[in-house]
């Protein structure tokens, strides 16, 4: 048998006791109850409570769990557990012939007896399958770097992560739900990881682009093989860009346009039109006789209010920079 996905939703819906699978290892068991490499929980200790300093692990489930990935130290029902000086690590070993879902449940101590518990225990859930049943590699692409989601750039990026080594993997293999003018590359993202790449689109159109799968005639391979290789579920669209390089044109207004007037704050709104600014600041406004204040976005950037205070009497002008406002 070998692990699939550890769940990190707990029995209350809350997050500041999770167990995830940052580090998680899968073993493949060629001998009932024998693992060549356990599955390694990891308990974070990012967001635990003021004074915690331990957890309690109880109502274990169709497995056994251990401190150590040798498996010599096992964690018995009612164990507290020391979170020391980083995080923890916790080693599953399902019970023989078991496939489904196990579970145990957490938790949090101010020391190693009951009389510390604090909260309620909250269950962590570990689905195992059959080797044959096991899930398919999958990949995500993700927008290179710190790269924005409204963009005006003409050639585009994605980070391609795949939960496997892989080989044969080339830039015809992605499916996009446009055609670059320039063509397509993919290059190693320079990690030395087969699993890991950049791929990049030159000279792609307008509109909201993105990845939709791999092409059916992929002959990429993972570590078992000729692979059937999809996006991970649920990303098709998550990590997509819009493209749009028609600039917004904004009217300025105000109630008391064009004066005289004997208000000492001044409204003032700014009108982009269609379009929704992302980035609109108010240094972008520069007023000539006055002070800005009250600046607000509204309806998603689509128009942004503001008050000007006039320095003194005589006309108050305002100049406004958009030009490097990126826009839906």
């Amino acid at each position: 048998m070998q692990f699939g996905a550890l769940s990190s939703n707990t029995t209350d819906g809350q997050s500041d006791q999770m167990i995830h699978n940052s580090n998680i290892h899968v073993g493949h068991y060629t001998v009932k109850n024998t693992a060549s490499e356990p599955l390694a929980l990891v308990r974070d200790l990012t967001a635990i409570q003021a004074g915690v300093t331990h957890f309690k692990v109880t109502s274990l489930s169709d497995g056994r769990l251990f401190s150590d990935a040798s498996l010599t130290t096992p964690v018995e029902d009612g164990d507290f557990i020391s979170y020391g000086n980083g995080n923890v690590y916790l080693y599953y070993l399902p019970a023989i012939d078991f496939i489904g879902n196990a579970s145990f449940s957490i938790q949090q101590s101010t020391s190693t007896s009951d009389a510390g518990l604090t909260g309620s225990p909250r269950s962590q859930n570990i689905e195992v399958f059959d080797a044959t049943d096991a899930p398919s590699t999958t990949f995500t692409a993700l927008r290179s770097g710190a790269a924005e989601r409204f963009t005006r750039a003409a050639d585009i990026s994605w980070d391609i992560q795949f939960s496997d080594a892989v080989t044969g993997v080339d830039a015809a293999d992605f499916q996009l739900n446009f055609s670059p003018s320039s063509g397509i590359s993919l290059t190693d993202a320079g990690d030395a990881d087969p699993s890991t790449y950049v791929l990049t689109a030159f000279s792609v159109p307008e509109g909201t682009l993105q990845i939709d799968q791999l092409a059916a005639s992929s002959g990429i391979s993972d570590s078992t093989g000729a692979a059937t290789i999809q996006l991970r579920s649920g990303e098709s669209k998550a990590h997509h860009y819009k493209v749009d390089r028609t600039s917004a044109t904004p009217v300025i207004s105000s109630t008391e346009s064009p004066g005289p007037t004997t208000l000492t704050d001044i409204p003032m709104s700014v009108d982009f039109g269609e379009k929704k600014i992302q980035d609109f600041v108010i240094e972008d406004i520069v007023v000539t006789n006055g002070t800005v204040s009250g600046f607000t976005r509204l309806n998603n950037g689509q128009t942004y209010d503001f008050i000007v205070t006039p320095n003194v009497n005589g006309t108050v002008t305002c100049l406004l920079y958009t030009s490097d406002a990126a826009d839906e």
